[in-house]
């Protein structure tokens, strides 16, 4: 099956207020998916994931993607038992390591969006985990939810989370932003909430209202404004179009 490019671009004409420039936001962006703990780098593949906590033993990811690349790279010195969770994720994604001699044993987590296990890395080495479901490289059909301009409706948002978990045919949602009124920390931590409550994987991007009064909160909270993935033969790129530009 030939592959098809899915482009999702939104674009939301608005006032600019006061909040980040797109300029400002790309570079940001840059700097997601790379952090290091003692004598351990890790790169996650093209950004598609927020390093929420990174210390020794301990690695919790937030994704954009419901395909991870891991690359860690170590020292002689480096801490070789760790606990990886990671947030947003497929139910059926499942760990591999196409390089190096690392292990991994899966731990139960109780939350379909949520996977963890525990990790052994080799010392002064370089290894590769990818984290996937089975089909994730076969061309295929792929059935998605989009939904966006959630803003003062988040009281409701169960309700459409309640019919995209009745149908286990969706593989995740699109959104093109707006998911807050007016991008202030409190709304992000009441949007990452009610997500709880939905079954499948969120990847979305900005809105205009998401980065209204800047300080980079959505960068904080979700990781890259602009991002791109490909899944069962299909590209999807998700576009920053806040300030009415690309």
């Amino acid at each position: 099956m030939k592959s098809f490019h899915f482009l999702l671009f939104i674009f939301l004409f608005s006032i600019i207020g006061c909040g980040d420039g797109p300029g400002e936001r790309a570079r940001f962006d840059e700097a997601i998916g790379s952090a290091s703990a003692g004598d351990t780098h890790l790169t996650v593949r093209d950004g598609l994931a927020r390093v929420e906590i990174m210390e020794a033993g301990r690695l919790d990811l937030w994704l954009s993607a419901p395909v991870s690349e891991l690359t860690f790279t170590t020292g002689p010195a480096a801490v070789t038992d760790w606990e990886l969770t990671l947030r947003n994720t497929p139910a059926d994604a499942v760990l591999s390591i196409p390089t190096g001699d690392a292990t991994a044993q899966e731990l139960t987590t109780g939350v379909p969006t949520e996977k963890r296990w525990r990790l052994r890395l080799p010392s002064d080495a370089v290894t590769t985990v990818l984290v996937a479901p089975p089909d994730a490289q076969l061309a295929g059909p792929v059935r998605i939810a989009v939904l966006s301009d959630i803003q003062e409706g988040i009281g409701q948002v169960q309700d459409m989370f309640a019919r995209i978990n009745d149908d286990p045919s969706i593989r995740f949602v699109l959104s093109a932003g707006d998911l807050t009124d007016n991008g202030a920390a409190g709304e992000y931590d009441r949007f990452r909430r009610e997500l709880g409550g939905l079954n499948v994987p969120f990847y979305a991007t900005c809105g205009n209202h998401d980065v209204s009064i800047g300080d980079m909160i959505w960068h904080r909270q979700l990781g890259r404004h602009s991002f791109h993935f490909n899944f069962r033969g299909a590209a999807f790129t998700l576009a920053d179009s806040a300030d009415a530009t690309i």
